[in-house]
């Protein structure tokens, strides 16, 4: 992948419907065999990571390699029918240590709860409910990825709670639908709030610069996170 391979990253803005095979084939015929061609949505954005040696030693020449990845592209989509965008070099430890950062910032982020709190899983059905009026057993388990049986167990634990309700459908009276309670809603709005503000809280110990280099770095991560 190209986070984990290191070597130079050249954005490209190509016409709509490029053939990217094409361009890997060029790229090979330049000398740039392995290359990873990364398409960007469907509006012929991509991302290409490729690797020339400095001569001497296993460094990447960024300059050279963006200058073979211009000729490539030359010969696969035309002359002046794209744009190189920024490049520079990405080491190989890069993406190995975004992952590690990810993780461990959604952990702490997760683990971060009230006394009381019901638990994540519970506290997924009632984020759920929140953004739907009404939704059957069925339909929970799927939006969850678990089985029918593990989430009746979860949702009788919120009935007893009082933070979810059941009723019929008025459609088919043999399905059972569920809804959140207002004792629900409040519930899970004060654990989200419990995160944002603990989340908030941490970033507003951080100096200002180190609060503009998150800004700068979100859209990125949001980019990745849409690709």
């Amino acid at each position: 992948s190209i986070e984990f391979t290191g070597g130079t990253l050249v954005e490209v803005q190509a016409p709509v419907g490029t053939d990217v095979g094409k361009i890997r084939a060029s790229l090979d015929a330049a000398g740039l065999e392995g290359a990873e061609i990364q398409t960007l949505g469907s509006d012929g954005k991509l991302v290409i990571r490729a690797r020339t040696a400095v001569k001497g030693s296993d460094a990447d020449n960024t300059q050279a390699t963006t200058d073979v990845v211009r000729q490539a592209l030359d010969q696969s989509v035309g002359e002046g029918q794209y744009k190189v965008g920024r490049s520079g070099s990405v080491g190989p430890k890069v993406g190995g240590e975004l992952r590690r950062a990810v993780t461990r910032l959604y952990s702490r982020f997760r683990s971060e709860r009230m006394d009381g709190e019901v638990p994540d899983a519970a506290l997924f059905v009632l984020i759920v409910l929140g953004k739907q009026e009404q939704l059957s057993l069925t339909d929970l388990a799927e939006a969850a990825h678990v089985t029918l049986g593990s989430m009746s167990q979860t949702v009788r634990r919120l009935e007893e709670l009082e933070y979810v309700s059941k009723s019929r459908g008025t459609e088919d009276r043999r399905k059972v639908l569920f809804a959140l309670t207002e004792a629900g809603r409040s519930a899970m709005d004060a654990a989200r709030r419990h995160r944002r503000d603990w989340l908030n809280g941490r970033v507003a110990e951080l100096t200002v610069e180190e609060r503009a280099a998150i800004a700068r770095v979100t859209p990125l991560l949001l980019r990745i996170a849409d690709s």
